[in-house]
């Protein structure tokens, strides 16, 4: 009896340990999928040479009779949606029981679109019809502007939610840009009739009011006071899955398109022609100031030792140049993108402000500037690939030299070695 008590006790053993062994191989698939789905993005968005905007178009989810509507795995559509104060649910009228079985494609980032995707609520379209005849929501948003408190009507508008992760970043903010753009774009709304809605933590500065310059009406979620009925609400691409993040295309999707409106909603209609005989040659300082709330000490890495100097020798080599540089953050956005369309050559230390390649002339050059630890072979290619897709001259300095590196993250530029940098883009363009 005792030896089959133990060869029971043996055979329950070898059980558990062949049962803990198949659910260790299932979460090590698991895992193995999940990492070879993001390596797998990451090579994408390095060397994937076609846009997929068209595409997503085509790979379209139709649920609860169209109250819900997913593109590509990448945005969706949702209409007659109620919001509620305090609350991360979206309400859907929809009679269809059966459950939303849609996902969104993310990247090591991850995606806010699949929990907003667990987030949706739906109730039948007869609670919906009652709620609204009963006034228990409504499509006014109640909102500050100039001072004054207003009511804004968005029953006519398109709003498109945007979820934000780097608020205080330029380039990051960009693709969030570009983004309500291109599902405008992609969805033949009107962009006059396109409202957004931020999503999350943000920081309120200068490129807050870029929102409002570029989009009729900006408010926020946790600024609802009551229950929100929209007509039509877009969940925007994600700011990591933008296009501007994806380096290995051919070309970005409706670029001019994008560079006319947004120049256009700053009342700048035209860049400058070129005039060899007077380039305008501009540098952005990257200097210290406090861009948001993380970073209280303000302390900017990436900067330029000799500033002055670079100044003087370009002006003693070219003294029919008109040379300059700006901090851009002392300056209005409207202001930024004057200077920056008026510009022959831009150069700058690697970092957001060079976003602002895209408002460069046609005709326009680039030289993009890395220090010893930030090296430009390393994937650091944002606005090498902004170039290519303006078709601007393009060059870049490194910094290989120990003795340039001075405390407090400055770095101390050569002005001959970055003039022949300069000469070479010039000879390009004004052969």
């Amino acid at each position: 009896m005792g030896r089959k008590l133990r060869y029971l006790n043996m055979k329950q053993k070898v059980l558990a340990i062949a049962a803990l062994g198949l659910l260790v191989t299932f979460f090590v698939f698991v895992i193995e999928q999940n990492r070879l789905h993001v390596i797998s993005k990451e090579l994408r968005r390095k060397y994937g040479k076609e846009s997929s905007v068209r595409h997503w178009m085509v790979q379209k989810y139709t649920a609860c009779n169209g109250s819900f509507l997913g593109f590509g795995h990448q945005f969706a559509v949702l209409r007659n949606v109620t919001l509620q104060p305090n609350s991360s649910k979206f309400y859907i009228p929809c009679d269809d029981k059966r459950k939303l079985d849609y996902s969104f494609d993310y990247g090591k980032e991850g995606t806010h679109l699949n929990t907003w995707m667990n987030n949706v609520e739906i109730y039948s379209r007869q609670q919906y019809s009652n709620s609204v005849q009963k006034n228990e929501v409504q499509s006014v948003i109640h909102q500050t502007v100039n001072g004054v408190l207003s009511d804004i009507d968005l029953k006519d508008k398109v709003v498109v939610a945007v979820q934000r992760y780097e608020s205080a970043n330029l380039y990051h903010t960009m693709t969030d840009w570009y983004n309500v753009f291109l599902v405008a774009t992609l969805l033949d709304i009107p962009l006059k009739n396109v409202s957004v809605l931020l999503s999350g933590g943000y920081t309120k500065g200068l490129l807050e009011h870029t929102w409002k310059s570029l989009f009729t009406t900006v408010f926020y979620t946790d600024s609802l006071s009551h229950p929100l009925k929209l007509p039509t609400l877009v969940w925007s691409v994600l700011g990591y899955e933008s296009p501007i993040n994806h380096h290995g295309l051919e070309n970005m999707p409706f670029l001019n398109e994008f560079v006319r409106f947004f120049l256009g909603q700053h009342s700048i209609t035209s860049t400058k022609s070129l005039n060899c005989d007077k380039i305008v040659i501009v540098f952005i300082w990257r200097r210290d100031y406090v861009a948001h709330k993380g970073n209280p000490s303000g302390l900017i890495s990436r900067k330029i030792k000799n500033e002055q100097e670079l100044l003087d020798y370009f002006r003693k080599r070219n003294p029919h140049a008109e040379v300059s540089g700006i901090q851009l953050d002392l300056l209005s956005f409207k202001e930024q993108l004057q200077v920056i369309s008026n510009a022959d050559v831009l150069i700058s230390m690697h970092g957001a402000g060079l976003t602002h390649t895209l408002f460069l002339p046609p005709h326009a050059g680039v030289i993009e500037l890395f220090t010893l630890t930030w090296t430009k072979y390393f994937g650091l290619d944002h606005f090498r690939t902004m170039a290519r897709w303006k078709d601007l001259q393009y060059q870049a300095w490194q910094n290989l030299n120990p003795t340039n590196k001075f405390p407090g993250h400055y770095t101390y530029v050569p002005p001959s070695s970055l003039y022949q940098l300069y000469a070479g883009i010039i000879s390009k363009m004004c052969p």
